[in-house]
């Protein structure tokens, strides 16, 4: 339970000031929030009403527990066709089933998995599992998404360049070995569409992306072996994964870079997450704990 630094009274981590005396969670200076004070306070006290009203607006939704739901919705309706199929109360076609069953496995593997994510976000949420926390001003968070933007502009061009190189190869060949024109053009005009298709995912989910981001929360929060950022969570506590390292970075922005390591099918990976800070964190004693943490 996390607890208010001027009067130790219970607070929540989406809250912005604390309900009991009015105190500035976010702030190193022990203050009331001036700004609100202009709305009904007196010498200094701030009415509990209004204190709720703002925390009511920065509160944190769990991201990943609609994901869990959706999934497990599914899972239930696969089960249901395929129950109603093998009681032969409806007909469908086995090709049917079998995608019905591998969109079952799908489902349940999906909301079990983040089932698992909710519970870890929720955790920093509820500050059981929570190190530091904080939120981006908007500068920041400009300038956390146009990094984001320029990252993921770069990797999807350098893939946009490598498939279509190996596109126009491969078809190139199939239409080399094509007798008929009608088919030929068919062949080039098939490899084409994909090739504009492929052009417009890679040019234009970037920009997608960013104008996301930058509606977006900007709270972040970070736990030993999680950190929700922006809306989106990370975790390394599976296995053959882990932290790699922690630093302070003053580029793009006055932040810490958090490199986490994970294995899948493909092998290992590796992972950075770039996070602006604010003054009042305390860079250095974050950096220990999470390291003394991993």
């Amino acid at each position: 339970m996390k607890r208010c630094a001027q009067c130790n009274g219970p607070v929540s981590i989406e809250d912005r000031f604390c309900e009991n005396c009015g105190f500035d969670l976010r702030s190193s200076q022990n203050q009331t929030a001036d700004f609100y004070q202009k709305n009904g306070s007196v010498k200094g006290k701030i009415s509990t009403e209004i204190i709720k009203s703002a925390n009511k607006r920065i509160q944190l939704k769990n991201s990943q527990m609609p994901i869990a739901k959706v999934s497990w919705v599914i899972t239930a309706l696969m089960s249901v066709i395929l129950l109603m199929s093998y009681l032969e109360i409806i007909t469908i076609h086995p090709a049917l089933l079998i995608i019905s069953f591998f969109v079952l496995i799908s489902a349940f593997v999906v909301g079990f998995m983040f089932k698992g994510r909710a519970k870890k976000l929720q955790s920093l949420i509820d500050g059981d599992n929570l190190i530091a926390s904080w939120t981006m001003d908007l500068m920041d968070k400009r300038k956390y998404t146009n990094n984001l933007f320029r990252a993921k502009k770069t990797k999807n061009n350098a893939l946009f360049v490598i498939t279509s190189v190996l596109m126009v190869v491969i078809f190139g060949l199939f239409i080399l070995f094509i007798e008929e024109s009608d088919e030929r053009l068919y062949m080039a005009l098939t490899g084409l569409g994909i090739l504009l298709v492929l052009a417009i995912v890679a040019f234009g989910f970037p920009y997608y992306y960013k104008w996301v981001n930058l509606r977006k929360d900007g709270h972040v929060l970070i736990g030993a072996k999680y950190a929700y950022v922006n809306g989106y969570f990370h975790n390394w506590d599976y296995p053959l994964s882990g932290l790699q390292s922690i630093k302070i970075i003053n580029d793009p922005f006055e932040g810490i870079l958090i490199m986490y390591y994970y294995t899948d099918r493909t092998l290992r990976h590796t992972e950075g997450i770039e996070i602006p800070t604010t003054a009042y964190v305390d860079v250095d004693a974050l950096i220990k704990s999470i390291k003394a943490a991993n």
